[in-house]
């Protein structure tokens, strides 16, 4: 991939999505919640994002064209609910470091405070 941002890598990219939402969208036609639309809208969003980045990933990679279709659908599937799984994640590692460091802060206040 070069440097510079050409047609083909737009028209890439517009590929990736387009796949990727098409993945979110069978996931969100799966589900057995009533269907909303501000829900599929979001749910197609997100897939097509994460499709588009897998897709310039893998390209970015040479993968086969064949194979970057394939895990932009994946990542479209899973977009949403892999975006919630790693967010929850992150927020319990977050959580969990903040409070490891309030421990620790409280316990060198302690040990300060005892010195006096």
């Amino acid at each position: 991939m070069s440097a510079r941002f050409g047609e083909d890598q737009l028209w890439s990219m517009l590929d990736g999505a387009v796949i990727g939402g098409l993945g979110g969208m069978v996931n969100y036609l799966r589900e057995k919640s009533p269907r909303e639309w501000g829900k599929f809208l979001v749910a197609f969003l997100t897939s097509a994002f994460a499709g588009m980045l897998t897709q310039l990933v893998a390209g970015w990679l040479n993968a086969d064209v064949r194979l970057q279709f394939a895990l932009a659908g994946i990542a479209g599937y899973l977009g949403v609910k892999l975006l919630d799984d790693v967010a929850g994640r992150m927020r319990r590692l977050v959580n969990g470091s903040l409070d490891a460091l309030e421990k620790t802060v409280s316990s060198d206040i302690k040990k300060v405070e005892g010195k006096k």
